[in-house]
């Protein structure tokens, strides 16, 4: 198929080979690694942190609405420094992950949430410490459903950011795997050409001593 002039174009030639497969398998490796870095980054830095604050988000909700009732229901003011407590953390919560990514889901979620808030401290405490229990009991009732619509829409945020991280991170196996395959055939490969290029050398080199050789007897011989 080639024709070369001489051995060393020979050599070169079959070791340039062996030296493109390696920079082949360098390049695939570099980028191979970079983007699992990106990833591996993007979950720690990123999403785990909004996993977190989307479950806290969920389960201030839950105390919040128990707190509400508990309130109600045995006037314990220690019930409202709770619900007061966990408002501001979520408050808290809310304005990190707004500062990390933006959601429409969440914003929903996040303003229900804050108008609920309100309408307890406004229709239900204010009521309940007007003196006013059984109207404050029917307000706290009245909002049950929409309460438990801002716990379950938090809680599902929660679930959808962790099926995402679970698909990334098996993407970076998955990723992982193949590279382990193709590492192993650029291996093989390299070593089939270098030994390719050791037998392919060895004959040219051995076939043109025995040529000199047999001219150099026929010489001698005369």
């Amino acid at each position: 198929m080639f024709h070369f002039k001489t051995i060393r174009r020979r050599i070169l030639f079959a070791f340039s080979i062996v030296i493109l497969i390696i920079a082949a398998y360098s390049i695939y490796n570099f980028i191979h690694t970079t983007s699992s870095v990106k990833q591996t980054d993007a979950i720690i830095n990123e999403e785990l942190q909004l996993l977190t604050v989307d479950y806290d988000l969920a389960q201030t909700m839950a105390l919040r609405i128990a707190a509400a009732r508990g309130y109600v229901l045995s006037g314990n003011p220690k019930y409202k420094t709770i619900y007061t407590d966990n408002m501001t953390s979520a408050k808290e919560q809310g304005n990190h992950l707004r500062k990390i990514t933006s959601s429409d889901s969440f914003e929903k979620y996040q303003t229900m949430a804050e108008e609920w808030d309100n309408y307890i401290q406004t229709s239900v405490f204010a009521v309940y410490d007007a003196g006013n229990v059984e109207q404050a009991t029917k307000n706290l009732v009245a909002m049950d459903d929409q309460a438990t619509e801002i716990r379950l829409g938090f809680t599902e945020l929660a679930t959808t950011r962790t099926d995402k991280i679970n698909a990334s991170g098996q993407k970076i196996i998955d990723a992982g795997n193949t590279a382990r395959v193709i590492i192993i055939f650029l291996s093989l490969l390299t070593v089939v050409a270098a030994i390719i290029t050791a037998i392919l050398s060895a004959s040219r080199i051995s076939k043109n001593v025995v040529t000199i050789t047999n001219r150099m007897k026929n010489i001698a011989q005369g």
